[in-house]
């Protein structure tokens, strides 16, 4: 999982619960570090922040998105967005197709465990040419 934060006291937590919960976690301090950790690491799920410096969330997913479509990756990585700001509105609404999930800080630790299992089972799966599309039925997490 790629955690990324711009604050990071935010970061940390959130890695250590995570951790806890056996995951194994990369951070990210800026969408920069996060476009490199995602085009190296390839991590599983993201993690981001939607109000950074700079470079802000929905950017960030705008462009690993772009990377994705343009063959950088195999297949979407699952995305949640974490935000202060429970009501971004239209912002938010724009962005669904890139982000599976939000949540609001403070995050919960408990629905911060149990967020990684939900994203995979969401996931839309990209189509390869020649192989048929194959649907996932729910399950409860492992």
């Amino acid at each position: 999982m790629l955690v990324v934060d711009d604050n990071p006291d935010v970061r940390e937590l959130i890695a250590a619960v995570l951790e806890r919960a056996q995951a194994e976690v990369a951070t990210a301090a800026s969408a920069d570090e996060a476009l490199e950790a995602v085009k190296s690491k390839r991590p599983d799920v993201l993690l981001c922040d939607l109000h950074m410096p700079g470079i802000d969330g929905f950017e960030l997913i705008h462009r690993v998105r772009a990377w994705e479509r343009t063959g950088g990756a195999g297949a979407a990585i699952p995305a949640a967005a974490v935000s202060a700001y429970a009501s971004l509105g239209r912002r938010l609404r724009h962005a669904r197709d890139e982000f599976q999930a939000f949540l609001t800080k403070p995050v919960d630790p408990e629905t911060l465990v149990h967020l990684r299992f939900p994203l995979f089972l969401f996931l839309p799966i990209r189509p390869v040419v020649g192989v048929p599309r194959v649907t996932l039925a729910l399950r409860d997490p492992p």
